[in-house]
């Protein structure tokens, strides 16, 4: 824990990572922060973070020259076959597919002008977008 320690007693300094992975994760974001209900609290909402603040965060987490990698489960208008299998059948109700335009929307509104590489597993359902913190220069 004293690692941890800034140089204020009581501030915090959080480390920072050669690589993130958070694969899995997007597509139970909804894109933007929201408000979600707490049963049982006098308080009854309070804001979740969405993809745009998390990728913001992950991306600030990241030493120079570390990497983000992020997943999202491929949207296809043309063919909702893995879709429905992966909501119907394997029972994953609440993910939400996007397309490969939504993610580098999203990825530009968390860090405008970053650069992302796609990709894509050989099935074309599961694209993997890597974001790649420059390294500072001397």
């Amino acid at each position: 824990i004293n690692g941890l320690r800034g140089e204020r007693e009581n501030a915090r300094v959080f480390p920072q990572f050669d690589l993130i992975d958070a694969i899995g994760l997007a597509e139970y974001l909804k894109i933007e922060d929201s408000g979600y209900y707490r049963y049982g609290r006098e308080e009854l909402s309070r804001e979740t973070a969405g993809l745009v603040t998390f990728v913001r965060n992950c991306y600030n987490a990241l030493k120079p020259g570390g990497s983000l990698l992020v997943g999202n489960m491929l949207y296809d208008s043309r063919d909702t076959t893995n879709i429905e299998t992966a909501i119907l059948t394997i029972g994953w109700p609440h993910i939400q597919p996007r397309t490969m335009e939504e993610m580098g929307w999203a990825f530009q509104r968390a860090v405008p002008n970053v650069q992302v590489t796609a990709h894509m597993t050989q099935d074309c359902v599961y694209p993997i977008y890597e974001i790649q913190k420059p390294t500072m220069s001397i």
